[in-house]
């Protein structure tokens, strides 16, 4: 179940995103290879992986691809690569037993250690392959054998990379048809792309930046002339000083004027209440009004 679900991961979604630095792992064999699948893996930690699982030689021809130059969007849909589509998926091709796929390996897999693996342990012999020799089927009589196929980096632009990409899995398609009735293993091992950044060009000199050098010359005493810069909006008038600036602005001058109406009205309220005259006898309980009343 879980091998299904990475590959509707990486085959059958319409939009697959992936680590700029990684690059999948298709498995797929007649025999009964007990790999671990997870969805990130080491490209060390494979190449152990796989040496050991492949030195129990499960089969008679072993099919190593290396893809360089592609990543995991690259395989994004079904259509992208048909045939490495159909042995990845359990519908079709019932005699695989075995189909084990890494989205995102971390780093390059080791495929010829793996190749010499094989050699040492089982005894099998190696062929390189290219697209010329793989219509000759007198490849694969001698059995156990080991077959190299180097793809080349597809094309950067589309749909030029579409096509490279597609072209290859003809490829595939072919021998897949030639071994149908063997016992076979493919390892489908791919590269990620590298950035037009990362391309080898011509070296840059790196000069270092000097900190005591730096401090050295903003702390250093300028002592040659400097040239005064003359603005040409200067605003300043020759003369005397009462035509250089104006003293009684109109602000000033409206705050005296509403300084002196608020002082007018205060010298009028003080007057007003300073003029008040009351006598004492008003405050007298005999000769008041309350002591008039008693006498009545």
């Amino acid at each position: 179940m879980r091998l299904l679900q990475l590959s509707s991961l990486v085959l059958a979604s319409e939009v697959v995103w992936g680590y700029l630095d990684t690059s999948p792992l298709f498995i797929f064999s007649t025999s009964e290879l007990l790999l671990p699948a997870s969805q990130l893996q080491s490209g060390a930690r494979l190449t152990s992986d796989l040496s050991s699982v492949l030195s129990r030689c499960p089969s008679d021809i072993y099919l190593l691809i290396k893809q360089p130059g592609v990543g995991l969007a690259d395989f994004s849909s079904s259509t992208s690569a048909p045939a490495l589509a159909k042995c990845s998926s359990h519908a079709t091709d019932s005699r695989l037993r075995s189909r084990t796929i890494i989205p995102e390996v971390i780093g390059e897999i080791d495929i010829r250690l793996i190749e010499q693996e094989l050699n040492r342990r089982c005894g099998a012999s190696s062929i390189a392959i290219d697209v010329s020799t793989i219509a000759s089927s007198a490849i694969f009589d001698q059995t156990p054998q080991v077959l190299s196929l180097d793809f080349s980096t597809p094309s950067e632009s589309q749909p030029e990379r579409g096509q490279d990409i597609l072209d290859h899995d003809a490829s595939l398609s072919l021998i897949l048809d030639m071994l149908r009735n063997r016992n076979y293993t493919v390892l489908y091992t791919t590269t990620p792309p590298v950035p037009a950044s990362h391309v080898a060009g011509t070296p840059k000199q790196y000069e270092m930046y000097s900190y005591d050098e730096s401090l050295h010359t903003e702390l250093k005493r300028d002592v040659g002339p400097e040239p005064v810069k003359i603005r040409d909006n200067q605003t300043m008038v020759d003369g005397p000083l009462f035509e250089k600036y104006q003293f009684l602005t109109p602000g000033l001058f409206m705050g005296l004027l509403v300084s002196f109406l608020l002082l007018s009205i205060l010298y009028v309220a003080i007057s007003g209440i300073a003029s008040l005259q009351v006598s004492y006898a008003a405050f007298d309980k005999e000769n008041g009004p309350s002591g008039q009343k008693k006498v009545q």
